[in-house]
């Protein structure tokens, strides 16, 4: 299975709606538990973030 990729910003309020909706999604099918998601925080990583063109 390959490894979703989520970019998010702390303090970020759609950031954190769709966290909370990973976790409403999760908590409706538990068979979403076993996605990896690798959480890049934009400025925590910028030169990661850089890396990608996600916009």
């Amino acid at each position: 299975m390959k490894e979703l990729t989520w970019f998010y910003m702390k303090g970020c309020p759609y950031c954190a709606q769709a966290g909370r909706a990973l976790e409403e999604l999760k908590k409706g099918n538990p068979s979403y538990e076993n996605v990896s998601i690798h959480q890049i925080d934009e400025n925590a990583e910028p030169e990661t973030a850089d890396k990608y063109d996600y916009y």
